[in-house]
């Protein structure tokens, strides 16, 4: 992985990476191999994830506010079928947990969700987006 990244970085200029919150021990090992990696600004609250990349797709106007490649088909695909974790309660009711479901791909979303986060921003705190989540549990 090291050599990819520094393989990416040389070619595109790239200067700094971010990473996963709970990656903390893979952030400080990329760190001791010179890469400058910080932790993505949502601290891994789905719904903040969520509204962050669904306010790029669903936004008002004849163009969205980020365009995936068909050149990117496995994205759209996890794009297109990442639901929520269904929790069975007693009887058959179930609900929707604040959690993706277990064993769905969901890198591509997490690394968008991670790139967009430091995007939205300009300084630290990170501001909550003002957008409606695509699609939000008990809706």
């Amino acid at each position: 992985m090291v050599g990819a990244m520094a393989e990416l970085g040389q070619r595109y200029g790239i200067t700094r990476w971010v990473a996963d919150p709970s990656g903390a021990a893979q952030i400080e090992t990329l760190r001791r191999q010179g890469f400058s990696v910080i932790p993505a600004r949502h601290g891994n609250k789905i719904a903040l994830r969520v509204q962050l990349v669904g306010g790029r797709l669903n936004r008002q106007g004849s163009l969205p506010g980020l365009f995936i490649s068909p050149e990117c088909p496995n994205g759209i695909t996890e794009l297109e079928t990442l639901g929520w974790q269904r929790i069975k309660l007693q009887g058959r009711t179930e609900i929707l947990n604040d959690a993706f479901e277990r064993g769905a791909p969901d890198h591509y979303v997490d690394a968008l969700a991670n790139v967009l986060a430091e995007y939205d921003t300009g300084a630290s705190p990170w501001v909550r987006p003002r957008v409606e989540p695509i699609y939000a549990p008990g809706r």
